[in-house]
C-alpha cells in the first residue's frame, strides 16, 4: 500500500526530514507539526511536492514577508495553518488568502 499521509514532528520536520520526504510521490497530505524553525527554503522544498493535495503547517510564523513563499503551495486543495503565537488576525488572514485565492485554508 503507498504512503498518502505523513505527519513529521519532534525534529523530523526540520530540514534534513523535509529533504527525505520531498521524492515520497504517493504523499497526498502532509503535517509538520512544529514549523518554527523552518525555513523559506524548507518551505519551497515542499512547495516543490506538488502531488500533495493538503498540508498542515503547525506552529508557523507568517511574516509578511514570507507571503510570496507561501504563494508556492497554490496548487493544494485544502491547507491547515497553525500560527506560532496566538490566533491569526483577520488581517493576516486576509493577506494569506490573497496569495492562496480559492483555496480551502483553516487557520488556528
Amino acid at each position: 500500500m503507498p504512503l498518502e499521509y505523513l505527519q513529521l514532528g519532534d525534529g523530523l520536520d526540520a530540514s534534513a526530514g523535509i529533504a527525505i520526504i520531498a521524492n515520497i510521490k504517493t504523499l497526498k497530505r502532509l503535517t509538520l507539526t512544529n514549523c518554527a524553525a523552518t525555513t523559506d527554503d524548507d518551505l519551497k522544498r515542499v512547495a516543490g511536492m506538488n502531488h500533495l493535495e493538503h498540508l498542515e503547517l503547525g506552529n508557523i510564523p507568517v511574516p509578511e514577508g514570507r507571503l510570496p513563499v507561501l504563494k508556492g503551495f497554490a496548487f493544494l486543495k485544502s491547507m491547515r495553518i497553525l500560527k506560532a503565537k496566538g490566533p491569526f488576525t483577520a488581517e493576516e488572514q486576509a493577506m494569506i488568502k490573497a496569495v492562496l485565492p480559492g483555496m480551502a485554508i483553516k487557520f488556528e
